[in-house]
């Protein structure tokens, strides 16, 4: 049987590009980090530089994108990926569940004669990945700004969670690749806040 592998220095580019209905997101993959990249969040944990980009947008070269994109520790990206492909379908069906019991009671109820209100409200999600934290929230009013919002200390990014999930489904083959190369996965690191 024949394999394929990158080189240890090469770049591994994991992403879906953006389409007419959704953004795009971009992985670099770097098993050894490269000179060029000057990466101080982990100098022995190997890096990814996530982009991501609007609806019909192309992703910039790395050489002008690394100045801006977000960068966490492979391990950590990799427990996102894992997370995102065994759990977050039922997460985000409960959460529909319960915008669902919300905009039903959205309806306007009396109060009193001549006074009524109607009620609203959101699903949060939170959850850590070691040092990186993940917030997700649904509104019962306004379904189109539902993004992902990934913060490592004061850097931040927002990404649709269809892209996330379709990036998340490649999970397996990213994890073979990375330990054909050498890359030493230590499983899974994250702790749930709420729901």
């Amino acid at each position: 049987m024949m394999h394929i592998l990158p080189e240890k220095q090469s770049p591994i580019i994991h992403s879906i590009v953006s389409g007419r209905h959704t953004g795009g997101l971009e992985a670099t993959i770097f098993h050894f980090n490269p000179q060029e990249a000057d990466d101080t969040l982990m100098e022995t944990e190997p890096s990814v530089y996530l982009q991501s980009t609007q609806r019909g947008q192309i992703f910039q070269p790395f050489s002008i994108s690394k100045l801006t994109a977000f960068v966490l520790p492979l391990g950590i990206y990799l427990s996102l990926l894992c997370f995102v492909k065994e759990e977050w379908k039922k997460i985000n069906d409960d959460m529909d569940k319960k915008i669902e019991v919300m905009k039903i009671l959205s309806f306007p109820k009396t109060f009193k004669k001549n006074i009524s209100f109607t009620s609203h409200g959101c699903v949060v999600y939170e959850r850590w990945f070691d040092l990186l934290f993940f917030h997700y929230k649904k509104s019962s009013l306004n379904e189109s700004e539902n993004y992902i919002h990934l913060q490592i200390q004061n850097v931040s990014v927002k990404i649709d969670p269809d892209v996330l999930y379709n990036l998340a489904s490649q999970y397996d083959s990213l994890v073979e690749i990375l330990t054909r190369i050498g890359y030493k996965y230590c499983g899974p690191v994250g702790q749930n806040l709420q729901l």
